[in-house]
């Protein structure tokens, strides 16, 4: 049985353009240009205009999963991985797919399978 890996891609930044409230399951983000053509993928959010390219010193960093397209310009989204909460971002806030615990996570239970 093959393994399912979040999708992955260097080097995609964007930010929000439109504010991201709490409970929302909807992102709409200013540049999709770099995303993964499939599904699922994480996301982090963060306040780049108080945290610069920092999102770990922002208390309000956010991990979201992307699960989908919907019609028009945003995607469905589960809000609060990895230990994250879901809360509001304004609009602006930075949007980077970068490396995260969980990714890694499904590498090594992957490779502890096969032992």
């Amino acid at each position: 049985m093959a393994t399912s890996f979040y999708q992955v891609k260097n080097y995609y930044l964007s930010s929000l353009k439109e504010e991201l409230g709490t409970g929302e399951t909807t992102i709409v983000l200013d540049d999709e240009t770099g995303l993964p053509e499939d599904y699922p993928y994480l996301l982090t959010i963060w306040d780049s205009t108080l945290y610069g390219n920092n999102p770990n010193l922002d208390p309000n960093m956010e991990i979201v999963e992307v699960t989908e397209d919907y019609v028009g310009d945003g995607y469905t989204i589960v809000r609060g991985k990895e230990d994250t909460s879901d809360v509001t971002h304004a609009v602006g806030s930075a949007v980077a797919m970068l490396l995260t615990a969980g990714i890694i996570k499904q590498i090594q239970d992957a490779i502890n399978a096969l032992e």
